[in-house]
């Protein structure tokens, strides 16, 4: 069964950046022409996301949930897409996640942190 998302991760909008890789194959000819091809219909899509966990519980539940769950990052797992308006299948690009936390907010005890990293997709 494929995972979702946990409840207590949010994937924020500041950061959010998409980009279609695309996949295409170009051959150049020796005349100067140029072709170009799409051998798949399909695109696959990678975003830049800033996840925000509340708390160091929530941090930890996170990195168990990359761990098992997503066989620490490699699994594909599904979230509500804003832009697309329906739930994708996704997964971490190389399983990739930086986890960082504001000194300010660390010091007052709230323990706010962030997951940032590149989720892929395919359409």
């Amino acid at each position: 069964m494929i995972s979702t998302l946990p409840d207590y991760a949010t994937i924020l909008l500041e950061g959010y950046r998409e980009r279609v890789v695309p996949a295409l194959l170009r051959s150049e000819f020796e005349d100067g022409y140029v072709r170009q091809d799409a051998p798949i219909s399909r695109r696959r899509v990678e975003r830049d996301v800033r996840i925000r966990l509340c708390g160091l519980e929530a941090l930890q539940q996170f990195k168990c949930w990359l761990r098992d769950d997503l066989r620490n990052g490699a699994a594909w797992w599904t979230m509500y897409d804003p832009v697309e308006q329906k739930d994708v299948r996704c997964r971490f690009v190389g399983g990739d996640l930086t986890f960082t936390t504001p000194r300010q907010v660390f010091a007052s005890g709230v323990g706010i942190w962030f997951a940032e990293g590149v989720i892929e997709s395919w359409y």
